[in-house]
């Protein structure tokens, strides 16, 4: 399936996941959600739930060898 945007085509995105985890606790007891997206190639974004504060972008170099960044 290939899907026309604005007479580009789009091609269907690579398989990912999304990760909920728990990334800390507010003063009041609340827990801070963070969500990690990842696609298949191993690039990762994290964003925290605190002001959508983005904590990690992991993508690979020039040879291929993933880093934070």
């Amino acid at each position: 399936m290939v899907m026309m945007v604005a007479g580009v085509a789009a091609n269907p995105a690579y398989a990912g996941e999304a990760r909920r985890t728990v990334f800390g606790t507010m003063p009041d007891g609340h827990d801070v959600a963070a969500v990690t997206l990842t696609n298949a190639r191993g690039t990762s974004v994290t964003v925290i739930a605190l002001g959508a504060t983005l904590q990690s972008v992991v993508v690979p170099d020039r040879y291929g060898k993933h880093a934070d960044v």
